[in-house]
């Protein structure tokens, strides 16, 4: 499963089932932020955390 992520914030008990969601998930699991600019902060940043790769839309 791919999630295409840019967060700039967002409420922690969206972000707390949004994490259960990936762990419990029987897919492998990837996020990229994406487009180019894109951000992971805050509650995206959480979101990220458990996961084994990450990928930044930034191609420079």
């Amino acid at each position: 499963m791919l999630i295409e992520m840019n967060a700039p914030g967002g409420l922690s008990r969206l972000m707390r089932d949004i994490i259960r969601r990936i762990l419990a998930s029987p897919l492998p699991v990837m996020t990229f932020v994406y487009p180019q600019g894109s951000q992971a902060a805050s509650a995206g940043a959480y979101i990220l955390h458990p996961l084994c790769q990450s990928w930044n839309g930034d191609t420079n």
